[in-house]
């Protein structure tokens, strides 16, 4: 039995767990770039709505794994 002599081929869960994980880290790193903006006036709720966001992307990122590690 000849075994594929191709590359590996990237097939729609690693797709979709690649793009869930990308999608965490972009939430994670969010707060921290709209809070160098400078800001005359910055609301109270801000703190809230960026730890929101970061919880938000672990979770995010916990999907992405769970993606990668389940079985077909």
């Amino acid at each position: 039995m000849a075994k594929n002599s191709g590359g590996a081929t990237v097939g729609p869960r690693e797709a979709a767990a690649v793009g869930v994980l990308a999608m965490g880290v972009f939430m994670l790193v969010l707060p921290f770039a709209v809070s160098s903006i400078k800001i005359d006036a910055p609301d109270q709720a801000f703190p809230t709505l960026a730890a929101m966001n970061v919880l938000a992307g672990l979770f995010t990122l916990g999907a992405g794994v769970a993606v990668i590690r389940a079985k077909e």
